[in-house]
């Protein structure tokens, strides 16, 4: 699940020493699993890796323990075919959340609006696309947390209140944002 073997720590080494309940938080907050499905999932993977004795060798195997979960509970075929029928795979955003999670990508795309933001000239402008909620919601607080505040605001409002409202006026920040 890592771009660069040589650096981070490889899936089948953290599956060895996470606990059901940061798996589950994991697939909940980097995979958009809801937390039930997590639960299982994460309850799922840790006992069939336990029951084995060893660790996962691939991610095929890993996901073909979460499509199992999947299944079960969201049936593919049937009468009534659950909300998994139309998707390629299954695990895959799972297996994408547990990626991004061990490769701190979310980490790295604020990392990145920070450089990007300070390589641009005064009214300068930047363009970011993303392309999952959980990037998205990075870049949403991103521009949220470095908004200037209107000089109204400034004006009317305690420096407290301020703080609370627009972030970026408790810092040194050396930009702001305009959505």
């Amino acid at each position: 699940l890592r771009l660069n073997p040589s650096h981070g720590v490889p899936a089948a080494d953290w599956l060895q020493e996470v606990s059901v309940e940061e798996l589950a938080w994991v697939i909940y907050t980097y995979g958009e699993d809801d937390p039930v499905i997590s639960d299982r999932i994460a309850e799922r993977v840790l006992r069939h890796q336990r029951q084995r004795g060893r660790s996962y060798r691939s991610t095929g195997e890993l996901a073909e323990v979460i499509k199992a979960v999947k299944r079960w509970s969201f049936p593919l075929d049937g009468p009534r075919p659950g909300k998994y029928m139309n998707q390629v795979n299954p695990a895959k955003k799972t297996l994408n959340g547990i990626r991004v999670f061990l490769n701190r990508e979310l980490q790295q795309l604020e990392e990145g609006l920070v450089g990007a933001m300070n390589l641009l000239k005064m009214g300068g402008r930047c363009a970011v696309l993303t392309f999952s909620p959980p990037e998205r919601r990075v870049v949403h607080e991103f521009f949220r947390n470095h908004e200037d505040a209107p000089a109204e605001d400034v004006r009317e409002l305690s420096p407290q209140r301020l703080v609370e409202l627009y972030p970026l006026a408790a810092t040194r920040c050396t930009f702001s944002v305009k959505r």
